[in-house]
């Protein structure tokens, strides 16, 4: 079976890294417009299609390119569950293993590079280089031993360290309409950009009130807290509480505010007294005083303009 013949049941979007069924199979996990494959227990994406397993990554590959898939095929993020075409790259087994995140699930130490000692108490740190081990040393616990690990791996494991530039690279790629060969890669799509930029602005801003809403329930605990503290201080007549976590001090803090901005115009003025106000421009009304009064300019104004792009959601 080719991908052709797959390619009428799923959709790809090689930004997201998604595969999508555009039409029914029967069953509540094949439906039309919903996302498909499972995760396995080795952290990978596999689709099933007429009875046949497809690893996600791997399909993705020969999805975009046209090609049988390389035989190692390296998530360069390390997270195997991220099929965006950006985040994947032809590596050797050497460099694949090189980008390993994680202990595998038989490792008793919990850490990658660790394992107990066999012949007295502790745990023994190792990397491997070319197939070949290399002993790092003895340890009291484990963690100390990852730690010796992990400054073996960001010297002895160069490949990893690339994978910023590499993931910087493939952005441009992902976005560009996904034809036959990785030379055809050259037409933009603007359905499929416009519709993930509307995707990733709605995420911030679900994120963003999710987040003020967390930060606002968090504030009004920690001002419960403070004001037990300040309640505290007062009775007992301290300025201050020392605890095995911290010391806490009671303070002073000032903020001052004008009810009448005439007044203290007509004040800095009269005084020189221009540091008492921020050097920063209103934008709105600047702008506003601009379109209105163009025979009246702002004195020294500068407009600083570029281009940018502005997508209204479509109806």
């Amino acid at each position: 079976m080719n991908v052709n013949e797959i390619k009428d049941y799923l959709s790809y979007d090689p930004i997201t890294g998604e595969f999508t069924w555009i039409k029914s199979r029967g069953g509540r996990f094949a439906r039309a417009g919903t996302t498909a494959g499972s995760q396995t227990n080795l952290g990978y994406i596999v689709l099933c299609f007429k009875q046949q397993r497809w690893l996600a990554h791997r399909l993705a590959w020969w999805w975009v390119y046209g090609v049988q898939p390389p035989s190692e095929l390296d998530h360069i993020n390390g997270n195997g569950l991220d099929n965006r075409i950006a985040n994947l790259r032809e590596v050797n087994r050497s460099e694949n293993m090189q980008n390993v995140r994680g202990a595998h699930k038989d490792n008793v130490s919990g850490y990658m590079g660790v394992s107990r000692s066999a012949s007295a108490s502790g745990y023994r740190a190792h990397i491997q280089i070319n197939k070949k081990g290399i002993h790092l040393g003895s340890f009291a616990t484990a963690e100390e031993a990852h730690q010796a690990y992990l400054a073996a791996k960001r010297e002895l494991h160069p490949f990893r360290r690339e994978q910023s530039s590499d993931l910087t690279n493939g952005v441009k790629q992902s976005i560009l309409s996904t034809q036959s060969t990785k030379q055809d890669i050259t037409v933009l799509d603007t359905e499929k950009v416009v519709s993930v930029f509307i995707k990733i602005r709605d995420r911030k801003a679900e994120i963003t009130k999710r987040y003020e809403a967390e930060i606002a329930e968090l504030d009004a605990k920690q001002t419960v807290l403070q004001n037990a503290l300040l309640d505290f201080c007062k009775e007992n007549k301290i300025e201050s509480i020392k605890t095995s976590f911290g010391t806490a001090f009671r303070t002073i803090k000032t903020r001052l505010f004008v009810s009448d901005w005439h007044a203290v115009e007509k004040f800095i003025y009269d005084n020189d007294a221009f540091d008492l106000l921020e050097k920063r421009l209103a934008q709105n009304a600047a702008k506003t005083w601009t379109e209105e009064n163009p025979d009246k300019p702002i004195p020294s104004l500068v407009a600083d303009s570029k281009y940018c792009v502005t997508i209204r959601r479509g109806k």
